[in-house]
């Protein structure tokens, strides 16, 4: 478990130091931009079939990456290990931006046994409460959870604000991407 924290904290830092890079050229490029745009996150099916390409074999690896790629779907987003009954926080994402869980006893006690055949909707707020962090999210109450549990020893917990139509093909398409990527 120790390994697998480790792992994550250096492979997150890593790709933070990228994508800081990057925005750092592309904010020296467009100066009119603001760090203070809001985060609207993407529903094209173009970009959710990028999903499952070109992952590592390793498990960590393929989790770690699958999961940053998901940031830009979701408002929120948590990655889960398990460990004994319970599900520990690794990394979380919100906004689009990712974040190390390093030291933070961030758990989700139990959860439901589903397969990876299976999703589980539900209000966010629970799973916020249960984290310690709804107080922290802006406007949690009008979130929907989605619990995804594409391996045995991963979930991941990802939350939107996207309306009800245009939600159970979001999903779907991101479930149908998660599949193929732990196949």
């Amino acid at each position: 478990m120790e390994k697998w924290s480790q792992g994550l904290q250096r492979r997150l830092t890593k790709l933070e130091q990228k994508i800081e890079s990057v925005l750092v050229m592309d904010l020296q490029n467009n100066p009119s931009q603001t760090a203070k745009t809001l985060f609207e996150p993407h529903h094209e099916s173009v970009l959710i079939r990028t999903l499952s390409r070109e992952l590592p074999e390793d498990l960590e690896d393929r989790t770690i990456i699958l999961f940053s790629r998901l940031a830009i779907f979701f408002d929120i987003g948590i990655l889960l290990e398990k460990e004994n009954l319970n599900w520990k926080a690794q990394a979380y994402f919100e906004e689009g931006r990712m974040n190390p869980l390093v030291d933070q006893a961030m758990e989700v006690k139990g959860g439901p046994q589903i397969s990876p055949l299976q999703i589980v909707k539900a209000p966010a707020i629970p799973f916020l409460k249960q984290l310690g962090i709804h107080e922290k999210i802006r406007n949690p109450e009008n979130l929907t959870a989605f619990l995804l549990r594409p391996h045995d020893q991963v979930s991941f917990l990802v939350m939107t604000r996207l309306a009800g139509p245009w939600l159970k093909n979001h999903m779907n398409d991101i479930h149908q991407e998660i599949l193929k990527a732990f196949a």
